[in-house]
């Protein structure tokens, strides 16, 4: 499962370069498949029930979108420092806010 999500976190991060729909890329709607089924495994295996569920839209068009946006802020954070230290601006808005 590690590995599945470790891949979404990649495609995701290639999605927020390229600014792609995470609901258009259909690597990324197989691999979440993929993670439900992962989740959904044991359950399936005590009741004897089997099905590889599409993609749940709340994941897609919710929730990958959040997470690409605090990608995006993340960069941005990065972008503030210089050499790893604070850049200045970011020193004076923490000690001010």
């Amino acid at each position: 499962m590690h590995l599945i999500i470790n891949q979404v976190l990649r495609r995701l991060e290639a999605l927020v370069a390229g600014e792609g729909s995470p609901a258009a890329d259909s690597d990324l709607v197989f691999m979440t498949r993929l993670l439900q089924l992962a989740v959904a495994c044991r359950a399936m295996l005590r009741e004897r029930a089997f099905a590889f569920a599409p993609a749940a839209p709340e994941l897609l068009h919710t929730f990958y979108p959040l997470l690409m946006a605090a990608m995006v802020e993340a960069e941005l954070h990065d972008a503030d420092t210089v050499d790893g230290a604070p850049h200045l601006l970011m020193i004076v808005y923490t000690c001010c806010s």
